[in-house]
């Protein structure tokens, strides 16, 4: 569990799956609302998901599954980098 840098209240991890980078705040504290996220970190961590994508889908024709398999792999390897090594702010 991470703690809220501000009021020290604790995050559970399902809590990094709401995160809404079209508002002000991409993740809010339930009890302060002050940002949990570092945003000076989060566009370079878009770009390694996005590279992690690429990477995944120019070689997914070497993986030995069938197409669903690769589908998974396709799709859940990012999302799984995406959420998480999401950049919180440092305790």
């Amino acid at each position: 569990m991470k703690l809220c840098k501000h009021c020290g209240c604790s995050i559970p991890f399902h809590r990094r799956f709401f995160v809404n980078p079209d508002s002000a705040v991409f993740l809010p504290c339930k009890n302060c609302g002050e940002e949990l996220i570092e945003k000076e970190k989060m566009l370079v961590h878009l770009i390694i998901t996005g590279v992690i994508l690429l990477v995944v889908l120019v070689f997914d024709d070497r993986i030995p599954f069938h197409e669903i398999g690769v589908f998974f792999i396709d799709v859940f390897v990012p999302l799984v980098y995406f959420y998480f090594f999401i950049p919180f702010l440092s305790d």
